[in-house]
């Protein structure tokens, strides 16, 4: 199976390049990639697992411009991944009314 890691080179992305690596799986972990690089990337993938985004030391939107290119450039390909996985990060925010 051929599984393409957008943000796969951070901690959990490396752990899941040799888990599935390590199964036999063609696994390929891209860092800031272009356009094209994703394109060709996730061309006859069978399955995108989206780790990219901001550090995670930034408040709510660090994924939403990863996501939309990713969107876009799925849109385009005549054979998409089958599945895609979109992958956060859980943190806990102090309500803004706490400490003041």
């Amino acid at each position: 199976m051929k599984m393409v890691i957008p943000g796969g080179t951070g901690q959990v992305g490396s752990m899941l390049v040799r888990y599935f690596g390590g199964l036999g799986h063609q696994v390929l972990a891209l860092h800031r990639s272009s356009g094209a690089e994703l394109t060709a990337a996730l061309e006859g993938s069978d399955v995108c697992i989206n780790l990219a985004g901001r550090s995670v030391n930034c408040r709510f939107d660090s994924r939403i411009g990863t996501t939309l290119q990713l969107h876009e450039v799925m849109a385009g390909l005549s054979q998409p991944p089958r599945v895609w996985i979109n992958a956060s990060t859980a943190t806990i925010y102090r309500p803004r009314s706490i400490g003041r």
